[in-house]
């Protein structure tokens, strides 16, 4: 997919032909709220471990 990256206005651009529609899988809502409850799980991990640490940018991003 690389050899045809377009940047325009510094922004990557997809050809409209990539754009194709992928078969996607039905999901049931048990399924759905397995996934809503895995994400609240890891948010609140996350929460719990890195909430109370500020992360400063390189000095390259100053």
């Amino acid at each position: 997919m690389s050899e045809n990256v377009i940047i325009k206005n510094g922004h990557f651009r997809v050809e409209p032909w990539r754009m194709e529609k992928i078969q996607t899988q039905e999901l049931s809502d048990s399924e759905k709220e397995r996934f809503v409850k895995n994400r609240e799980q890891w948010l609140d991990w996350m929460n719990r471990h890195f909430a109370d640490k500020t992360i400063l940018a390189p000095d390259k991003y100053k």
